[in-house]
């Protein structure tokens, strides 16, 4: 054999096994990146069937809680797989809706709980919607609020004063009394958090005056809002159950194509999608407990990540 095509051959076999190995080795780190962005798997439980949200001020809405909730998740976020969980399911019969708001959020811990147990882990829930207390007592204008308890054979009544201080450490009491419903879905909560994942929770925009009884879920990660300087937000719920603070106030600009309400500068919904194509867009604000959550969820699984 003519030594230069021997040279030549040599040559062309050890360049496609170096292509080869730096080929399996991208592919491989690629796969690898995928492979864990993927992993990041966060269920969202929420309204996605009614938009509520109206961003060009014509009293007509543009956008679901539930999308609105799942943008920030996206930007945030990504690489992960966002599931949505919808309150508003219309395939959900009539007669369950009569029952109460309360039997759906009790339907839809059960499918994330059933989806986990067979292998289908999620990283973290978004449950961006309240049940909401108020501590206000009229006749004594103090922040408390009286639940009625009944003593032992006897029907004479007995009362739980509450305030924002007590809430934990009186937080068994107040389960005691809870209606089927709300402490079935505050026992399923506790249950998401004892397998090992994050629920996350508003505290509710009802403010400093109220609280939201599913904050009761011992593990459960409460989230109050906080404004663009730090400072807690008027609006939000602020007692000793709320155990993680967020930035929830975001400004509604305009893009090219549409909107930005995320707070990074692309568009989040195009003017087409806008009821009014957005001619009535005026600076404003969108933000809330609601908004806070999801936050906290892209703060504390970025921090995993590094």
């Amino acid at each position: 054999m003519n030594k230069s095509i021997f040279f030549l051959i040599v040559f062309f076999l050890f360049a496609t096994v170096a292509f080869a190995q730096d080929y399996s080795q991208a592919t491989s780190e690629q796969q690898t990146d995928n492979c864990y962005a993927k992993s990041l798997r966060i269920a969202v439980i929420d309204g996605f069937t009614n938009k509520r949200i109206d961003f060009d001020n014509d009293g007509i809405g543009d956008l679901s809680h539930g999308d609105m909730i799942v943008r920030f998740l996206e930007e945030g976020l990504p690489n992960a797989e966002i599931v949505k969980f919808d309150l508003e399911n219309p395939d959900i019969p009539l007669e369950v809706w009569r029952i109460g708001p309360g039997y759906i959020l009790k339907i839809l811990l059960n499918r994330i709980i059933n989806e986990i147990e067979n292998g289908n882990n999620y990283d973290a829930i978004n449950i961006s919607i309240s049940h909401s207390k108020v501590y206000k007592n009229e006749s004594e204008k103090k922040s408390r609020i009286r639940i009625f308890r009944k003593r032992k054979k006897t029907i004479e009544p007995t009362f739980l004063i509450l305030t924002p201080d007590n809430l934990l450490s009186r937080r068994n009491l107040i389960k005691s009394e809870l209606d089927y419903l709300t402490m079935s879905c505050i026992t399923l909560i506790e249950k998401l958090n004892r397998i090992g994942c994050r629920v996350y929770i508003a505290a509710g925009n009802q403010g400093k005056e109220a609280f939201n009884l599913l904050n009761l879920a011992t593990g459960a990660i409460n989230v109050g809002a906080l404004n663009e300087d730090g400072t807690i937000s008027e609006i939000s719920s602020n007692n000793v159950l709320i155990n993680r603070w967020a930035r929830s106030v975001f400004p509604v600009c305009k893009t090219e194509n549409g909107i930005d309400f995320t707070g990074d500068g692309t568009t989040d919904i195009f003017y087409h999608d806008l009821s009014a194509a957005g001619e009535n867009l005026i600076n404003n604000l969108i933000g809330g407990t609601s908004v806070a959550v999801p936050i906290a969820i892209v703060e504390d699984l970025s921090e995993i990540k590094k």
